[in-house]
């Protein structure tokens, strides 16, 4: 397996796993070259790929001036902005690398300014929000029902 770009700042579970996980510069880990040459598209013999992220759910970014153009989205991959999550980054390096990309998890980073004008440039098809796995439905399906019928529930524990 491949090292990841991640930060504790975004998903709190991988502090204790060293081994697969890049820290340092947002700017220059995942680079365009990155995507088009990993192990998948040689050895499956494509002339294409499609990216599909699935990445753990980050932490809520608010947008931010780094999110509202390119130029300031280059410049803060270069100062590592606290705003940039990690699927960002990567949103980053599908776009540069003319990948078009589908985000399967719940966060901004097929959403803000920046990224997307980079897709627009590259002409780079992206889209994708969530793929909704099923169990945030569950519970906003079963949670009023159990409140309306007075079963009180503590808490909720999920794997996604």
């Amino acid at each position: 397996m491949q090292p990841v770009t991640a930060r504790e700042l975004f998903v709190c579970a991988v502090a204790h796993r060293d081994d697969e996980v890049v820290r340092g510069q947002h700017f220059g880990y995942v680079t365009g070259r990155d995507i088009r040459e990993s192990e998948c598209v040689p050895l499956s013999g494509c002339d294409r790929a499609v990216g599909v992220w699935c990445g753990s759910t980050e932490v809520f970014v608010q947008p931010s001036r780094v999110h509202m153009d390119l130029d300031a989205f280059e410049r803060g991959l270069k100062e590592n902005d606290d705003a940039i999550s990690p699927a960002m980054i990567y949103a980053y390096a599908f776009a540069r690398a003319g990948v078009p990309l589908a985000n399967g998890a719940p966060n901004l980073a097929l959403d803000v300014p920046a990224i997307q004008q980079l897709a627009r440039e590259q002409g780079v098809a992206i889209a994708g929000k969530d793929f909704k796995t099923g169990q945030t439905l569950m519970k906003t399906i079963l949670a009023p029902g159990f409140a309306t019928r007075y079963l009180g529930v503590r808490g909720w524990y999920s794997t996604n």
